[in-house]
């Protein structure tokens, strides 16, 4: 696989970057691999797949019923 070195990149640019791979969890290289990916039109994922996933999560979640009752119990929780 090809490497590539990058110069002189603004600060700005640079903080950034190290903060989304933070939050993506992933390294430098991956969190700029990932833009150049996304700013290409290159994603990872097509869209059918990441449309399963969703319908996968969707039915993973039990849905909760809310009612009158169940907002007043969420407002007064914790209150004295």
């Amino acid at each position: 696989m090809p490497s590539m070195t990058i110069k002189s990149i603004p600060d700005r640019i640079y903080n950034t970057l190290k903060l989304n791979a933070k939050l993506n969890h992933r390294s430098l290289n991956g969190e700029a691999v990932a833009c150049f990916e996304n700013s290409l039109g290159l994603s990872r994922t097509d869209t059918e797949d990441r449309l399963a996933r969703i319908d996968t999560l969707r039915m993973s979640i039990t849905p909760v019923k809310i009612n009158d009752e169940t907002l007043k119990s969420a407002k007064n929780a914790g209150r004295p």
